[in-house]
């Protein structure tokens, strides 16, 4: 397979400021939030298209994946998962919402990664029984999630992709490296308001 570069997009990404005050013997910090997102629309179009054109990719090279889960032709993070939920409905196969080439065989994380091969998948079918890690277990995938649902089913659910979670993944994968930063300021000032105070006096 050969390798084709990414072209350069335009990104957008914005920063909250942070607000710091001070009283008495206390410091209270008002920690920044990361703003930034992954724009899941735009970096599923472009996985999409290599694994259609069947040329080697990183994700980690691409502009519109930016601050979005690794993936390349050689497989994906376990962070794509966070952006999926699951919901107690399936539609029915051959009425025109099925995907080409069904049934997947594979375990969840496997209809994962075929989902994404395909711009159309907005989700799977899968039996209630098979377990996620079950390597023969089926998979439909569908086109349409929207039309034809049958709720409460015994035996079938769905796993929906969430492309409006955007910051989903970065909440998740950031939390404690934001709470590290976070930690290490109020020491930074804590230790600095306690210097002044020790200090003598004139």
């Amino acid at each position: 397979m050969k390798k084709v570069n990414d072209l350069e997009t335009p990104t957008i990404t914005t920063a909250e400021a942070s607000n710091m005050s001070m009283t008495g013997a206390a410091v209270i910090l008002s920690a920044p939030k990361l703003a930034q997102s992954c724009n899941i629309i735009k970096c599923r179009a472009i996985i999409a298209y290599y694994y259609l054109e069947e040329e080697e990719f990183d994700t980690a090279e691409f502009s519109d994946c930016e601050h979005c889960p690794s993936m390349s032709d050689r497989g994906m993070s376990d962070d794509w998962l966070n952006i999926w939920y699951e919901d107690d409905f399936f539609i029915a196969n051959f009425i025109g919402q099925d995907c080409e080439g069904n049934p997947v065989v594979g375990n969840k994380y496997h209809c994962i990664q075929e989902c994404f091969r395909d711009i159309t998948c907005a989700g799977f079918t899968r039996n209630k029984n098979t377990t996620d890690n079950d390597l023969s277990g089926k998979c439909w995938l569908k086109n349409n999630i929207t039309t034809n649902q049958i709720f409460n089913n015994s035996e079938w659910h769905t796993f929906v992709i969430n492309t409006k979670s955007r910051q989903l993944y970065l909440n998740n994968t950031h939390n404690s490296i934001e709470n590290n930063q976070n930690n290490i300021v109020w020491l930074f000032f804590f230790l600095l308001f306690n210097l002044l105070l020790f200090l003598p006096k004139k």
